[in-house]
């Protein structure tokens, strides 16, 4: 019984190793652990809501992160190191290559801001599309000598998160703007389950989802956005659950009988005699 307790639970991990890196394949934001990954995703905070959604709305978070020196995570000679940075209420995620901000002469550190704001009125879209939610200006700035960062040395991630407002089967990819006017897609993959979309950044500066019907990219963006179906981390737990259990089964099968112990050599055959 016990065997069977702890095969079970051997089966169990290699199932959610397995799921784990699968879907870190698929994506690297879905690898993560599957309560958090199946959980539905909070309300989304608007800076100007709708009507229909501004009694119960929250303000989104701002965010204030910082590459130093002294935590390691800045070299005067490289640049900046590795870092994830996200907002307390998860709506936007940083995740920085390693010396993807060039180094400064003088510099110890740099600082980075997330400030979300409302989509502006004068706007220039991808054809067929429109901003849905917030704008996110990303900045940096060196400490000490405040000089800005425009471009990045290598590409990064930027996850936002978007509301559902519309019905299903709309596209949404994330997009960039130097000004906060002028917007371009870019590479994105888009996951309705999270209500997310995650794309590869080479810049700072404006981020917003942007929200078409159908699927693929905007005429002439150059900028396909792929999309994770809900059902697909699930499906992989599941499967990769009956795949181990399987596994179990035709090994336990496979085992010979099991023999009864050998008798023990201090055991004497009964004396009817003996008294």
């Amino acid at each position: 019984m016990i065997r069977r307790v702890v095969a079970a639970w051997i089966a169990l991990a290699l199932a959610y190793v397995g799921a784990v890196l699968v879907t870190q394949r698929v994506d690297p934001f879905l690898a993560r652990p599957i309560l958090d990954g199946l959980a539905p995703p909070p309300l989304y905070r608007w800076v100007e809501p709708p009507p229909a959604f501004a009694a119960t709305n929250q303000q989104p978070a701002s965010g204030r992160f910082v590459f130093s020196r002294a935590r390691g995570s800045y070299d005067p000679t490289l640049g900046s190191g590795a870092e994830v940075f996200s907002t307390t209420d998860f709506q936007i995620s940083l995740a920085f290559a390693s010396r993807a901000i060039a180094p400064a002469p003088g510099a110890t550190a740099i600082t980075v801001t997330v400030d979300p704001g409302a989509p502006s009125a004068d706007t220039t879209l991808p054809p067929g599309y429109q901003i849905a939610g917030n704008v996110v200006h990303v900045a940096a700035t060196y400490r000490p000598g405040g000089g800005g960062v425009s471009s990045l040395d290598r590409a990064s991630l930027l996850t936002l998160s978007y509301p559902i407002v519309v019905p299903d089967g709309f596209a949404n990819v994330l997009l960039y703007s130097a000004d906060g006017k002028r917007w371009t897609a870019l590479e994105s993959t888009d996951h309705p389950a999270q209500q997310s979309v995650l794309g590869t950044i080479h810049a700072l500066g404006y981020f917003a989802v942007g929200q078409a019907a159908g699927s693929g990219s905007p005429a002439g963006s150059g900028a396909p956005t792929k999309r994770v179906p809900g059902w697909l981390l699930p499906l992989l737990v599941v499967m990769t659950i009956a795949v181990a259990l399987l596994a179990v089964w035709a090994r336990r099968r496979h085992e010979p009988p099991r023999q009864p112990p050998p008798p023990d050599g201090n055991d004497r055959a009964s004396d009817p005699g003996e008294v």
